[in-house]
């Protein structure tokens, strides 16, 4: 049986936590060890302070990195949704802060940064249109909807991220030097239909795109499926 040869860091989804990626370790091979970052107010940070800005949620989680990376293990980065830019972001600076950089990159339900710039700011509906246009993405079980107290307990939650969210700005774009993979819902009303090849002047070494069935959580939805993507695609990355 093949020794654990790499982590796998996880940046979850705006109103994620590290317990989104649990049901996944069910699924994953033993040699691809699940980390994760989380931003404080929600998991076993729950009581530390959100955050509602994009620059100082990043600067938190690239400082949190280095409890997370190990010495000598390789490591790759997967990130969802608003974990996506998450991801990007720190991939970028990772070689100047900690000397070291992601073997791949998986960006996942999350669109270009130059076309997050032209989407409506969610983060500002009322919260009945907020509930609402949250419900259309799948990402409120009903148990959370029918209970009014958890409903507003996550619901500041799921609000600050979207501001950290919605106050990204895309830096001055310069193509990142890492293996990255694109994966995307085929019914995903988070992203709307967009062009992939979009993402084109973003990397500069190898980068390919998945389509996988489902909508925004089509990493919950086809987890099987996508796990086979990341471990074919990190067995090549450890030759």
């Amino acid at each position: 049986m093949r020794k654990c040869s790499i982590d796998l860091i996880c940046f979850p989804h705006a109103g994620g936590s590290s317990s989104s990626f649990n049901y996944w370790k069910k699924l994953i091979p033993n040699w691809i060890s699940i980390q994760t970052v989380e931003l404080p107010g929600r998991g076993t940070k729950i009581r530390e302070p959100l955050f509602h800005n994009f620059d100082n949620a990043h600067s938190y989680i690239l400082s949190a990195l280095g409890s997370v990376i190990r010495p000598d293990v390789p490591f790759a980065f997967f990130g969802h949704s608003l974990g996506a830019l998450m991801a990007l972001e720190a991939a970028k600076r990772m070689e100047k802060v900690y000397g070291r950089e992601p073997i791949h990159l998986f960006l996942s339900g999350c669109l270009p940064p130059h076309q997050i710039r032209t989407q409506t700011k969610i983060s500002l509906l009322p919260d009945d249109l907020f509930i609402t246009k949250l419900t259309s993405f799948g990402g409120l079980p009903r148990q959370i909807l029918e209970q009014k107290e958890l409903i507003q307990f996550f619901l500041a939650i799921i609000r600050a991220d979207f501001e950290v969210y919605d106050s990204y700005h895309a830096p001055v774009l310069v193509p990142l030097e890492i293996d990255t993979t694109i994966l995307s819902g085929r019914h995903d009303l988070c992203t709307g239909p967009y062009n992939v090849a979009e993402w084109l002047n973003y990397f500069s070494k190898g980068w390919c795109s998945h389509e996988f069935s489902g909508d925004h959580f089509f990493t919950v939805q086809e987890a099987g499926k996508v796990i086979e993507l990341i471990e074919n695609t990190l067995a090549k990355a450890l030759l």
